[in-house]
C-alpha cells in the first residue's frame, strides 16, 4: 500500500504542479483580455485543488489507524482507501500536469514582458484550437478532485466518527455524491472511447482512460466500504421496488432535499412529516420505496406500517417491535421512535380509513421523518415541511409513455410511431401506473400489441359494464387491464395457465403480503397423509374380554363411531380442490405437482398480477389487484363462497395436527400463517353472510325444512380446518380465537362421533388447555375429569391416555389451589407409569416434574428436598431427551429454581444463572411478551430477591408486569402473580408505603377470582401474610392482627392437616396481640421487625438474611 512518503510526495507534487500551473494562468490572463472570468474560475479550481491535497497530507500525517489492531476489518478497508487515494493524487498529476502542458502552449515561448499585437493574436488562435482539450482537462480535474474529497471523507467518517444524527445525514449525502460521480466517470470514459476510435494518435487518450477506469474502481471500492459501515441498521419498505420504475424524478430529489437538507447539522430537527395522496394505482406506494431505497444510507432506520386496517396497523408495528428487540405494542414501539438519537424515516402506507386515526401513530417529540400515502386528500393537513403533500393523478405523459414500452418489452430506441401509440394507451389509462405496468403485461405476453391494445380494452370494459360497475373510473381503467390479463391466461389453456388461474382464485382470499410457497407446497407434500392421519385411530379396549361382556347394541355403539369418522374424515372432497393440490395426491406425484406450482407463479409474476420478494423468496398482490381478483364481476357470490372455502382448505391442509410436525421450523411456519388465518375466517364469514341476506326470501321454507330433517351433511372439512386454525391461533397466544373455534370442533365431534371417541377425547383435552391459559381452571377442570371418567370406563385406570386426562386434571388442580387433590393425582400418575416405563421416559418425567411444583406448596423442608430432587431429575433427563433449549426442558428448569429459593443457602448458588439462561432463551424462541417469557422474567425476579438483589428484581418484573396486562388481561391468575411478587419484593426492600397499595388492590382482584376457589386462594392468603407484615411494619398493628386471623381462617377451610404457613402466622399473631396489649397507645410509627421480635413466615423465597422472616 501507499505509505507515510508516497501520500506526502504525491499531495506535494500536486501542489507543485498547481503552482506552476497557477503561474501560467495568471501570464495567460495579462496576454488576452477578455477571459478574465473563464480564468478566475480555473484559478479558482486549482486553488481548491491544493487546499484538498494539503488536507489530505495533513489527514495521513495525523490518522488515527495506528490505534486499530492490524488484524481489523477496519483497519484493512482504511489502508485500501489510502491506497487508493495514493493512485488518484499520481493520476490527478499527470491531468494538472497535462492541463499545464495546454496552458503553457497557449501561452507560447514570448521573451517580452509587454505582450506585443502579433503575440495576443497567436495566443488567441491557439486557445481556441486548445479550447476542447482544454474543457476536457478541466472536467478531469475537477472529477479527481471529487473523488479525493470523497475517498478523504469515507477515511474520516471510518477513523474519526461524527455524532450518529450527523453520519447518518453524512453517509446519505455521499451516497448520492458517489452516484453522481461514477455517472460523470462513466460519462467521460465514454468520450474518450469514442475519441480514440477516430484518432491516429491518441497515446494520451488510451493513458486518460486507463487512468479514468484506475479512478472509477477507486470510487466504487470506497462507494462499496462506504456502504459496509453504512449507518443504515434497519430497513423494510412497503414493496420491493419495480426494475422498471420510471418518472416522479423532480418529486423523488425535492423530497430528498425537504427531508435530508445538505445544511443539516448535529442537534434536533423538528419531525419532518409529508403526505402523498392520489388515485389507487397511481404509484403512490412505490414511490415512497423508491425514496426509501434510493436514500437508504441517509436513515438509522426505515420502517413502515400498514394503515389500511387495524389488524394490519397491529401486525406491522409488531413486526418493528420485533425487529428492536421491543414488546409488540404500539406504544413500545413509537415511544421508542420518539426517543431514538438516530435520524429515521417511517412510512405509513394506505392510511386511507378514516376510522383509524393518523396522528396516533406520529411517535411523540421532534426526531424522524414521516411519509405518509393515502387516497384520502384531507389527510394533507398532517404534512408540516416543503410543500406538504404531492398530489398523485397520474404519470406525466413523456414518463407514463416510457414505462408503458419498458413493462411490454418494447425494443429501444423507440421510433416516433411506437412512442405515439404508447401515448394513447396511457392516456385512455388515465397515465396510472398499475394500469400502465398491467396494460405492458398484456402486451408483452402477446394478449394484443400497441396498435390494438385499445381495442382489446374497450371490449374488457363493455364486459364490465354489462355485469358491474367498479367504483370509480380511475379503478375501472385499472380493472379492465387485469381483465385482460386474466382473459389471456384463460384462452392460452396451457397447464401452466390454468394452475395460474386457480393460484390467483386462492390468493385473493389469503393476506395479500407474505405469502409463502410453502403454504401449496406442503398441501401438497400432506394431501396423502391426511386421511390416514384423520382415520388411523387404534383400537382401544382396556380389557381382553371386553366384547363378550357388551351387548349387541353395545357394539354397535362401538363400532359406528370409527366408520363415521372414516367416512366423514375421508379426505376433502377432490372435486372442490384446486387442480394441482389434487393431481399431487396421486402415487409419486408431488415433486410434478411443485414443479407445476412454480410454473404457475411464474405465469402470475410475468403478467404483473403478482409480485416476488426475492429477499424473503415470498409472494404478495397490490391491495387493488387483491380486491379485484376477489371480487371482479365474472366472480359470482357463489364462486366467491367456493374460493373462500378452498383456500381455507388447502391452508389448512399445509398443517399437520400433532404429533406431526412438531419440529422448530414447522412452528415457526406455523406462527406465520396468522394472517392468512385470519383473512380467509373473514372471507369465508363474509359471503355466508352476503349468502344468507341474498336468500333472506327462501328463509321462512328453509327454516321450517331443517326443523324436520337435521343436518344430513355435516361438514368435516370445515371442523378439520377450524381444529387446524386452532392451533394456528393458540402458538401465537390468540387463546380466545381458539378456544372459539375449538369449542365448534368439540360441538361437532361429540355430536357425531360421542364423546368416548378418541378424536373427541383429544379435542376436549386440547381444549381444557386453552381454557387454562385462559385462567378459567373450572371449565378446564369440568372437561378433563369428563374424559378422565370416560377413559377410566373405557380404556381402564391404567391406559396411557388415562394418565394423560388425570396429568391434565391435576395440573389445573394445582392451579386452582387444591393442592391435596393435585398431589394425590399426580403421585398416582408418576406410580402408574413406573410400573411400565423406565424413569428416563419423557411422560414419566413429566410426571415428576409436575408433581415437584405441587410437592412445593405442603411448605415443610421435607417437601422442599423432595421437590427440588424430583425438578432435578426432571429437568437433567428432560435436557437429554427433548434437548436443553426445549420448551419442557425449560419448564423443569425453571420449577427447579423455585425450589431452590424456598431451601436457600447454597441451593442459591446455581439458581441465578439457570433462571437466567430460561429466561433468554424464551426470549429468543417466544419473543418478549410471551406469557412463558413474562412468567420466566418473575421467576427470575424471585431469585434475584431470595439473593438480596432487590433493586434488579423490582426493575424486571416493572418491565413486564404492561406486557402481561395486555397479554393475558389484568385480571388474569397470571398478571396477579406478577404483582403479588413486586409487592412482596417491595416489602422486602423496606419500601412499605408502596406495597402496601398494591398488595392491597391484588388482595382484591384474587378474591373476585371465583373459579380459583375465591376468598381462599392460595395465591391470595399469601398476599395477605404479605400484606399483613407491610401493615405492622408500618405500625398498623391491628390491621396486621386482622389480617392474620383471615389468612388463617382461609388456610384452615382448604387444608385438611394444619398447614405450616398457618402455624408461622399463630404464633406472629400471639406476639402482635401482646405487643398490641402493652402498646395500648397505639403508636402509629413505622417498627423493627427485629426489635419486637416478630417474625412473619416468607411465602415466595427465603429471605437471604433470616430463615422465617
Amino acid at each position: 500500500m501507499s505509505g507515510p512518503i508516497s501520500i506526502g510526495v504525491g499531495a506535494l507534487a500536486v501542489v507543485g504542479v498547481c503552482t506552476q500551473l497557477g503561474t501560467n494562468i495568471y501570464e495567460l490572463q495579462r496576454a488576452i483580455s477578455g477571459i478574465e472570468d473563464e480564468v478566475s474560475t480555473l484559478l479558482s479550481d486549482v486553488d481548491r485543488l491544493k487546499a484538498l491535497c494539503h488536507t489530505v497530507k495533513a489527514a495521513y500525517e495525523t490518522r488515527s489507524d495506528n490505534a486499530i489492531p492490524e488484524s481489523t476489518e477496519q483497519a484493512q478497508r482504511t489502508k485500501d482507501l489510502w491506497a487508493h487515494l495514493g493512485k488518484e493524487l499520481e493520476h490527478c498529476r499527470l491531468v494538472v500536469t497535462k492541463l499545464d502542458g495546454i496552458v503553457e502552449k497557449i501561452r507560447g515561448h514570448s521573451k517580452s514582458s509587454v505582450p506585443r499585437k502579433i503575440d495576443v493574436i497567436g495566443k488567441t488562435i491557439r486557445k481556441m484550437l486548445k479550447d476542447k482539450d482544454l474543457d476536457d482537462c478541466r472536467k478531469q480535474m475537477a472529477t479527481y478532485q471529487s473523488a479525493l474529497q470523497m475517498v478523504l471523507s469515507v477515511i474520516i467518517h471510518q477513523d474519526i466518527g461524527v455524532s450518529q444524527e450527523y453520519n447518518t445525514r453524512s453517509f446519505g449525502t455521499l451516497s448520492q455524491d458517489f452516484e453522481s460521480l461514477g455517472e460523470n466517470i462513466q460519462s467521460q470514459i465514454t468520450d474518450i472511447q469514442q475519441s480514440i476510435k477516430f484518432k491516429a494518435n491518441s497515446n494520451y487518450d488510451e493513458a486518460a482512460l486507463a487512468a479514468l477506469k484506475d479512478l472509477q474502481e477507486s470510487v466504487n471500492f470506497a462507494a462499496l466500504t462506504m456502504k459496509s459501515v453504512s449507518a443504515n441498521h434497519h430497513f423494510d419498505v412497503p414493496q420491493s421496488v419495480s426494475s422498471i420504475f420510471t418518472g416522479r424524478t423532480a418529486f423523488l430529489q425535492e423530497l430528498r432535499e425537504t427531508f435530508i437538507p445538505r445544511n443539516s447539522r448535529q442537534g434536533r430537527q423538528s419531525q419532518r412529516r409529508f403526505v402523498i395522496h392520489g388515485l389507487g394505482g397511481s404509484g403512490k406506494t412505490q414511490f415512497s420505496s423508491k425514496f426509501a431505497q434510493d436514500n437508504r444510507d441517509s436513515f438509522w432506520g426505515v420502517f413502515w406500517i400498514d394503515a389500511s386496517t387495524p389488524e394490519q396497523v397491529k401486525r406491522t408495528i409488531g413486526s418493528i417491535a420485533e425487529r428492536a428487540g421491543l414488546e409488540k405494542h404500539e406504544n413500545s414501539v413509537l415511544h421508542w421512535l420518539s426517543n431514538l438519537e438516530h435520524s429515521w424515516l417511517l412510512i405509513i402506507d394506505n392510511a386511507d380509513d378514516e376510522n383509524i386515526p393518523l396522528e396516533r401513530y406520529f411517535p411523540k417529540g421532534d426526531g424522524g421523518n414521516i411519509l405518509v400515502t393515502t387516497k384520502n386528500p384531507a389527510y394533507k393537513v398532517h404534512g408540516n415541511v416543503g410543500r406538504r403533500y404531492y398530489e398523485f393523478l397520474g404519470l406525466e405523459l413523456d414518463e407514463a409513455t416510457q414505462l408503458l414500452l419498458k413493462a411490454s418489452d418494447e425494443p429501444a430506441p423507440w421510433d416516433s410511431t411506437c412512442k405515439q401509440l404508447a401515448s394513447h394507451i396511457t392516456t385512455k389509462l388515465g397515465s396510472l401506473a398499475l394500469a400502465i405496468i398491467h396494460a405492458g403485461a398484456a402486451i408483452r405476453d402477446e394478449l394484443c400489441n400497441l396498435k390494438n391494445y385499445l381495442d382489446y380494452y374497450s371490449r374488457s370494459w363493455r364486459k364490465i359494464r354489462r355485469t358491474k360497475m367498479a367504483s370509480s373510473d380511475s379503478d375501472a381503467s385499472i380493472y379492465a387491464t387485469w381483465e385482460i390479463c386474466y382473459t389471456r391466461l384463460e384462452q392460452r389453456g396451457t397447464e401452466a395457465s390454468l394452475d395460474a388461474l386457480e393460484l390467483l382464485n386462492m390468493l385473493a382470499f389469503l393476506h395479500w403480503e407474505t405469502i409463502s410457497r410453502d403454504i401449496f407446497s406442503r398441501a401438497m407434500k400432506n394431501s396423502g397423509q391426511e386421511p390416514s392421519q384423520e382415520t388411523d385411530v387404534p383400537a382401544e379396549s382396556s380389557t381382553p374380554d371386553s366384547w363378550s361382556t357388551t351387548s349387541f347394541v353395545g357394539k354397535l355403539r362401538e363400532t359406528t363411531p370409527d366408520a363415521l369418522l372414516a367416512w366423514l374424515f375421508r379426505g376433502e372432497s377432490k372435486g372442490v380442490l384446486p387442480r394441482i393440490v389434487r393431481d399431487a395426491s396421486d402415487a409419486g406425484a408431488v415433486d410434478d405437482a411443485l414443479d407445476r406450482l412454480r410454473r404457475a407463479l411464474k405465469e402470475l409474476v410475468h403478467m404483473s398480477l403478482i409480485i416476488h420478494n426475492d429477499r424473503t423468496d415470498s409472494y404478495a398482490m397490490h391491495p387493488m389487484v387483491h380486491t379485484w381478483a376477489r371480487e371482479r364481476p365474472r366472480m359470482r357470490l357463489s364462486e366467491q363462497a367456493l374460493w373462500a372455502d378452498v383456500t381455507g382448505q388447502v391452508l389448512a391442509m399445509s398443517i399437520n395436527l400433532p404429533p406431526l410436525d412438531a419440529a422448530a421450523a414447522d412452528e415457526k411456519y406455523h406462527i406465520s400463517l396468522l394472517p392468512h388465518v385470519e383473512h380467509v375466517l373473514a372471507c369465508r364469514r363474509s359471503t355466508a353472510k352476503a349468502i344468507s341476506v341474498k336468500g333472506s326470501s327462501r328463509k321462512y321454507l328453509r327454516s321450517w325444512f331443517t326443523s324436520l330433517v337435521p343436518n344430513l351433511a355435516p361438514d368435516a372439512d370445515k371442523i378439520r380446518m377450524y381444529a387446524k386454525f386452532s392451533l394456528v391461533y393458540a402458538k401465537c397466544g390468540h387463546w380466545d380465537s381458539a378456544e372459539k373455534l375449538l369449542r365448534e370442533v368439540k360441538s361437532f365431534l361429540f355430536r357425531y362421533l360421542g364423546p368416548r371417541h378418541k378424536r373427541s377425547r383429544q379435542v376436549a383435552l386440547f381444549l381444557s388447555t386453552i381454557h387454562w391459559h385462559l385462567g378459567q381452571p373450572s371449565v378446564a377442570a369440568e372437561l378433563q375429569s369428563s374424559v378422565l371418567n370416560v377413559c377410566i370406563a373405557h380404556l381402564g385406570p391404567s391406559h396411557p391416555e388415562t394418565l394423560r386426562a388425570m396429568s391434565e386434571l391435576g395440573r389445573t388442580r394445582w392451579q386452582q389451589g387444591q393442592y391435596s387433590t393435585a398431589r394425590s393425582l399426580q403421585r398416582e400418575v408418576l406410580g402408574k407409569m413406573l410400573q411400565s416405563r423406565p424413569r428416563d421416559d419423557a411422560d414419566v418425567l413429566e410426571a415428576m416434574d409436575n408433581l415437584g411444583l405441587t410437592e412445593l406448596k405442603f411448605w415443610e423442608t421435607s417437601n422442599f428436598e423432595e421437590a427440588f430432587q424430583l425438578h432435578l431429575e426432571a429437568s437433567t433427563g428432560m435436557a437429554k431427551v427433548h434437548g436443553p433449549d426445549h420448551e419442557r426442558t425449560l419448564f423443569a428448569k425453571e420449577h427447579l429454581c423455585r425450589a431452590a429459593v424456598l431451601l436457600g443457602g447454597q441451593h442459591l448458588d446455581s439458581a441465578r444463572d439457570t433462571m437466567a439462561e430460561v429466561m433468554e432463551t424464551r426470549r429468543a424462541n417466544l419473543g418478549k411478551e410471551h406469557p412463558y417469557t413474562l412468567l420466566a422474567m418473575v421467576n427470575m425476579a424471585i431469585v434475584l430477591a431470595a439473593m438480596g438483589q432487590h433493586d434488579e428484581a423490582t426493575e424486571l418484573i416493572r418491565r413486564g408486569l404492561p406486557a402481561a396486562q395486555r397479554t393475558l388481561g389484568p385480571k388474569h391468575i397470571g398478571t396477579l402473580f406478577g404483582q403479588q411478587t413486586l409487592g412482596c419484593i417491595l416489602v422486602q426492600d423496606g419500601q412499605y408505603t408502596a406495597a402496601e397499595g398494591m398488595l392491597v388492590e391484588v388482595a382484591a382482584s384474587q378474591k373476585e377470582m371465583a373459579s380459583h376457589r375465591g376468598d381462599y386462594h392460595p395465591d391470595r392468603l399469601g398476599t395477605l401474610v404479605e400484606l399483613a407484615r407491610c401493615s405492622f411494619a408500618l405500625g398498623k398493628t391491628e390491621r396486621a392482627i386482622t389480617l392474620c386471623n383471615e389468612a388463617i381462617q382461609g388456610f384452615d377451610s382448604i387444608s385438611t392437616v394444619p398447614h405450616p404457613i398457618a402455624k408461622g402466622l399463630r404464633t406472629t399473631r400471639a406476639r402482635l396481640l401482646q405487643l398490641s396489649q402493652n402498646n395500648a397507645s397505639g403508636c402509629q410509627a413505622e417498627l423493627d421487625f427485629q426489635a419486637c421480635d416478630i417474625n412473619f413466615p416468607f411465602i415466595l423465597f427465603r429471605p437471604c438474611d433470616t430463615e422465617t422472616r
